[in-house]
């Protein structure tokens, strides 16, 4: 087992939420996220908003990814509904179980006519890897707006990272365990392990996340992350 330090707790106030303090734009590029939740549920992390809204969060252990359209509309003049992808079946974590996830996206070649954007997820709890999705094609994500965490939930994360690659099977075993903050491709770091106030600090992009009142840091309190 490794032992995390309890990061954040979210909340399920939408409104007032944790919530990046400057932008972190996608647009264009490939990448991948990777953190520990427990009790998961509701929306994990969001990127930038309405038109550009990308979402990635579980209802009823169904993990499920929403890309929005960045306002396209179609032939008829209509507005053209977001994607959506979500298993059919959900997976089998407890409730008090932690869970890692490794979220990546690797963007199309805009120079390539036929090139497509692929999308993976995994995760991890337990003795058992799922591999969620594999390589789905997915419309280009267009956000450029502010990260959230744990909006409309009351998750428990920790050890936050997002890396400017897509990453894989071979990266979950380091992905798992703390980072210096000195690893090559590292963009967005958060250790979430404060323990009180009200930020959790980006110790590699300075893009700290400022939480709100009707969220916390757990007391220094440490939790086992079976893997």
């Amino acid at each position: 087992a490794s032992i995390y330090q309890v990061g954040l707790v979210g909340q399920d106030v939408a409104e007032s939420q944790p919530m990046t303090q400057n932008k972190i734009d996608l647009r264009n590029r490939s990448f991948t996220a990777e953190f520990w939740t427990k009790n998961t549920d509701g929306y994990l992390l969001t990127f930038g908003t309405n038109e550009t809204l990308t979402l990635f969060g579980v209802n009823e252990k169904k993990p499920f990814i929403t890309i929005a359209n960045g306002g396209a509309v179609d032939e008829q003049g209509k507005a053209v509904e977001p994607f959506e992808i979500a298993p059919n079946e959900p997976l089998t974590f407890k409730d008090d179980e932690w869970v890692f996830w490794q979220l990546s996206y690797k963007a199309r070649n805009p120079k390539a006519e036929s090139g497509q954007n692929q999308l993976s997820l995994t995760a991890c709890y337990g003795d058992q890897t799922k591999k969620v999705l594999t390589g789905v094609t997915v419309p280009d994500i267009l956000s450029n707006g502010k990260m959230t965490v744990g909006a409309a939930s009351h998750c428990l994360f920790a050890d936050l990272a997002l890396w400017d690659y897509v990453r894989g099977d071979v990266h979950l075993p380091l992905g798992m365990k703390r980072k210096s903050g000195l690893e090559e491709g590292l963009w967005h770091y958060w250790k979430m392990e404060e323990g009180h106030g009200f930020t959790a600090e980006d110790i590699v992009g300075g893009n700290n996340i400022e939480v709100p009142g009707n969220a916390e840091f757990l007391d220094n309190v440490n939790y086992s992350a079976h893997l």
